[in-house]
């Protein structure tokens, strides 16, 4: 009981500490011009550590991996927003995403145990020739969330937050991207609510630019998290034209079948946009899986 009470004051707390953030995003939040598709890839890769029953080490994975986004990133404008990724494997998929030429890929986000490299990063990747990063920001789920903290004995969550605008087009878009707390309950709640008020703080750019939140909520949508965010924002589970979800977006290394914990919301806002394809792709390279998780790929446009 007394740890719920400490949880709830933390929480009134913190949103205190979110009060000035209106300069994380653009001081002219304007849409750009004609018509705007892209896509959003999301996966969590799996830490390279405390491994998994049939876990394969990073090195074995990684190939794997980077094909998957390359194969999904060619045809659309794509962003990349990733889980549980350490730096060495964030440095690995840039290199590999950039290995033939063509591409300048790159990231916003860091550590979350230091803020620099340390720790599990939620990254959001883009490609620089294709887009620009307008604004970025990281937030930490603590009494003190401008600098890595933590709550408690919980491990350091965080989320990022990225807008970015289509070069060619001119058209913005807002990408929060997070991994929720895998073990308190109450603060997969709170988060949830925070990112919700966080985004609707910002008035303008909630009403004027698309707002996309990925990530794992590590629940379903009969919990808590989902019910909170569907308020706010469409499942594009639900709402895309078409719809391929032959798997759960969870699968583990050993290929059961598990729920599905990553989701793609969107906000459609004043610029009208549309999820026009959802799906859910296998993580299965061969005879082993690249993640315990499978990407959720979705195609949005205006």
């Amino acid at each position: 009981m007394y740890r719920n009470i400490y949880l709830t004051l933390y929480f009134i707390s913190w949103l205190f500490n979110l009060s000035n953030a209106a300069y994380l995003y653009p001081q002219k939040s304007k849409r750009g011009e004609g018509s705007f598709k892209f896509r959003i890839f999301d996966l969590n890769i799996k830490a390279d550590k405390n491994y998994d029953y049939g876990q394969r080490v990073w090195s074995e994975r990684k190939n794997a991996t980077i094909e998957a986004i390359l194969a999904s990133s060619s045809e659309y404008a794509t962003i990349i927003t990733l889980q549980e990724a350490l730096v060495t494997q964030v440095k690995d998929i840039e290199d590999g995403l950039n290995k033939n030429g063509g591409s300048s890929w790159t990231y916003f986000g860091a550590g979350a145990d230091d803020g620099v490299e340390a720790g599990q990063f939620n990254p959001i990747f883009y490609d620089e020739k294709r887009w620009k990063l307008d604004r970025g920001i990281q937030k930490w789920m603590s009494f003190t969330p401008d600098v890595p903290s933590v709550y408690g004995g919980t491990e350091k969550r965080i989320f990022v937050v990225a807008t970015l605008v289509h070069k060619e087009s001119g058209h913005a878009v807002n990408v929060v991207n997070t991994q929720l707390d895998d073990k308190e309950v109450i603060l997969r709640n709170f988060w949830c609510i925070d990112i919700v008020d966080y985004i609707r703080e910002q008035d303008e750019i909630h009403r004027i630019l698309p707002v996309i939140v990925s990530g794992d909520l590590n629940s379903g949508e009969e919990n808590i998290p989902y019910r909170i965010l569907s308020r706010y924002f469409f499942d594009s589970s639900k709402v895309a034209k078409e719809q391929i979800i032959p798997f759960s977006t969870v699968s583990g290394f050993s290929g059961y079948e598990g729920k599905t914990s990553d989701f793609v919301f969107m906000n459609p806002s004043a610029s009208k946009l549309s999820t026009t394809r959802y799906e859910v792709m296998d993580n299965k390279d061969g005879k082993y899986r690249f993640s315990s998780h499978r990407p959720v790929v979705v195609d949005f446009s205006t």
